[in-house]
């Protein structure tokens, strides 16, 4: 239970974090405001969280749970 706790938490500190920078952005107008940067933030956290969360469950020693984080960061400079 207490696991939950904390990806919900997780979520929610994304959630305000993206809403943060979109709501500056849209405050200023510029593109990608408060939604696009909700969704990509709620995203982002939401592979990480299944990467890492992946990683503990197997115990696969040759598996980076840092991969799939790092291809969110090159779509999103794409």
């Amino acid at each position: 239970m207490e696991r939950y706790i904390i990806i919900v938490f997780k979520l929610i500190l994304s959630f305000i974090l993206g809403g943060v920078v979109g709501y500056e952005r849209e405050f200023k107008n510029r593109p990608a405001g408060l939604r696009t940067h909700v969704l990509v933030c709620l995203g982002a956290t939401l592979v990480q969280i299944i990467s890492i969360d992946y990683y503990r469950l197997n115990s696969i020693y040759s598996y980076d749970p840092m991969r799939l984080g790092a291809q969110v960061i090159s779509g999103i400079g794409f």
